[in-house]
């Protein structure tokens, strides 16, 4: 049976049984099953991500960090047959904050990095992996598998696959932050920090061209990181959190337009903390909305446990093109170390944490 009369099957049984809620679970999968069966092998899922054209995914997992010496994993399982390796790789991070877990356009690599280390890159083809330099941060990819890159002082590079040199340019600034990137449009959104809590983010084209300019205040700034940068829309939006007035605890999810600058989406009902939005490129975000408590009386500063209290209260896939919510879900499944994930046409969505990942069809 082909891939497709496969995808179709699966995509009626969960039109018929999702009902108003817009999703149904397809399956749930122990990850300890890839490890023999040792569940401290796969203890934290840190990483989940579609292929471009939806019809693999790729999950990073792997023991504690700090904690094991085993290298971490990720295996490359077909959506619709989830006990399948089609791939497996054993990669070495230094922590499970990611900087990178991103398909190339044409889906024949996966570049996987974290905040302390060099990213790698992983051929899914007879191509050769690019090697990266040392002190390089993986900032996405661009059309026709062309990669973005940053470094100390070295501002912004455009690579070729094989390493090679397309373009490079300063931003005027040396610690160049890269937001994300959209093959789609070829654009690049860099953060440029300006003091006192203030930055500004701009949208430059891979030709070094700056498109649109975002001036941040210092509230602004804290609710956009909460939240994260992120391309949506085939790269006709760019969505953050966003925060005014005294509203810390409570920030919006605000989609601007590409090309003109303006606010075209918003969502006034969730509360961001740390990565809390999701996107492939298409017309949905995943979005974890938290509950925030502020500890600040004398009880709590008694018992040295003052600040505040976040937990996720619930997840939910929101349509940016209608500004609507397409379904939300709570339940003990959602915890703070979880990971969130979209394939690129909204087929489907994925989280995962201790050593288990679900992934749902979502009904349109």
């Amino acid at each position: 049976m082909t891939f497709f009369r496969l995808w179709l099957l699966v995509a009626v049984s969960s039109s018929l049984l999702a009902g108003t809620d817009g999703r149904r679970k397809l399956w749930e999968l122990d990850l300890a099953r890839f490890v023999k069966g040792q569940k401290d092998l796969a203890a934290v899922v840190w990483g989940i991500s579609f292929s471009p054209d939806e019809s693999k995914v790729a999950i990073g997992f792997g023991p504690y960090p700090g904690r094991d010496p085993n290298p971490q994993r990720i295996v490359i399982i077909p959506v619709v047959s989830p006990s399948t390796v089609l791939r497996q790789f054993d990669v070495s991070l230094m922590n499970h904050v990611l900087s990178a877990f991103a398909w190339s356009p044409s889906g024949t690599a996966l570049v996987v990095g974290d905040r302390l280390a060099a990213p790698v890159m992983l051929s899914m083809d007879k191509e050769p992996a690019c090697t990266f330099a040392e002190h390089s941060q993986f900032g996405g990819f661009l059309s026709g598998d062309r990669m973005v890159l940053t470094g100390p002082g070295s501002g912004v590079r455009i690579v070729r696959r094989d390493g090679s040199l397309v373009k490079s340019w300063k931003t005027g600034v040396d610690d160049t932050t890269v937001l994300g990137t959209s093959p789609e449009q070829d654009l690049i959104a860099i953060l440029i920090r300006s003091g006192k809590g203030s930055s500004v983010t701009e949208l430059w084209s891979a030709a070094g061209d700056v498109k649109q300019r975002w001036n941040w205040n210092a509230m602004e700034t804290i609710a956009a990181f909460r939240g994260g940068f992120q391309f949506a829309d085939k790269g006709r939006l760019f969505c953050s959190g966003y925060a005014s007035g005294d509203e810390l605890n409570r920030s919006n999810v605000l989609c601007w337009d590409t090309h003109s600058g303006s606010i075209v989406a918003k969502n006034a009902n969730v509360v961001l903390s740390h990565g809390s939005i999701h996107s492939s490129g298409g017309g949905l975000l995943a979005i974890t909305d938290y509950s925030i408590t502020r500890r600040a009386g004398k009880l709590w500063k008694l018992l040295d446990a003052g600040g505040d209290f976040v937990v996720p209260r619930r997840r939910l896939i929101w349509d940016v093109r209608t500004g609507k919510e397409l379904t939300s879900w709570t339940g003990p499944t959602i915890k703070p170390s979880s990971v969130l994930a979209l394939s690129p046409g909204g087929k489907c969505a994925a989280d995962g944490d201790s050593g288990s990942v679900r992934v749902y069809a979502l009904q349109p």
